[in-house]
């Protein structure tokens, strides 16, 4: 063993030249190595990890060849920590900002999950279109520290699923009241046809007004039909069927539907209005001109016409309860 050592020695102080030379060469390539590994452009983390692993190893190599004998060594040696230095900041830098973007994904994720607590008691839930485009947020959020991440999503799910599973209720809860409340319509639609009299036409209305269910517009327009006729068969005048009626609908109508059948009454009462007004400024310019009475008379008979719509349409409007 002591000979192999001091054979080694010995060869190594007759070609100490070509050793010196090799290891510079070495170093040089190790100085481009760590140089072009710098370069590298990395935007996440997992490429970042692989280019520590790359630097370090090329570094490490550079590190264990040690001082050598050369003129060059120095100015190797300066630029060995001129790279490292530039690498270093770069790593801490991007390390320190991913630390930023931690925090600020968490609280993103965090932020997600309180509006799921917010809203999960709620008598009133959002909508499935609603709950998805949450979901879709929240599995948007990248760069979470695993452990965080793992709890946050657990969290997060659990909150959806019970949405999720209230929304299914919900929505079982109100087909079953849609059916019995189209089942109750039937029979309250029934029992009017068959019992509707002419002598208790107000007692019936104000019946029909405590009925906490409202029919849908399109079978409140076929009763409507059906008991005109029922009136007009019984004697009723023009006018006090249309009273009727509208009472009778207004009864039935939901807020919503009796809110709009209003504000078209009154949309339709003022283009009356207007009519009236603009056949009176013609009737004023007729009489100047001392035109034919025949046109003088036939805006008369218009203006009596639309004066008689007028008062049915304010009846009908007073007629909503």
């Amino acid at each position: 063993m002591l000979k192999q050592i001091k054979d080694s020695k010995k060869e190594y102080l007759n070609n100490k030249d070509k050793y010196v030379n090799t290891f510079i060469e070495s170093k040089k390539s190790l100085l481009k190595e760590m140089e072009s590994i710098n370069e590298q452009n990395c935007s996440g983390k997992t490429s970042w990890i692989k280019k520590i692993k790359e630097f370090e190893s090329s570094k490490q190599k550079f590190i264990d060849i040690g001082p050598v004998d050369h003129q060059e060594n120095d100015e190797l040696w300066i630029n060995f920590k001129k790279i490292n230095k530039k690498f270093l900041q770069e790593k801490n830098l991007f390390f320190k900002n991913l630390k930023k973007e931690y925090s600020a994904n968490i609280n993103n994720q965090i932020e997600l999950i309180d509006t799921l607590k917010n809203v999960k008691d709620k008598e009133k839930l959002p909508i499935h279109a609603d709950l998805q485009e949450l979901k879709k947020k929240f599995n948007s959020i990248e760069n979470v520290p695993y452990k965080k991440n793992k709890e946050n999503r657990k969290i997060f799910f659990d909150l959806l699923d019970h949405c999720y599973e209230k929304i299914g209720e919900n929505i079982s809860n109100k087909k079953m009241i849609e059916k019995k409340n189209s089942e109750k319509i039937k029979g309250i639609i029934n029992e009017i046809k068959q019992n509707f009299s002419k002598q208790d036409i107000e007692d019936e209305i104000q019946k029909l007004s405590n009925i906490e269910v409202s029919i849908p517009i399109k079978q409140l327009n076929e009763l409507s039909v059906f008991l005109s006729k029922k009136f007009k068969d019984e004697g009723h005048v023009q006018s006090d069927i249309d009273k009727n009626i509208s009472k009778i609908k207004s009864s039935l109508m939901s807020d919503e539907e009796k809110s709009l059948a209003k504000m078209k009454i009154k949309k339709k009462i003022d283009e009356i209005k207007k009519q009236i007004g603009q056949l009176e400024n013609n009737l004023t310019f007729i009489k100047s001109e001392k035109s034919d009475n025949s046109i003088f008379d036939s805006v008369h008979n218009q203006i009596e016409k639309f004066n008689k719509d007028l008062i049915l349409q304010k009846k009908k409007l007073s007629h909503f309860i």
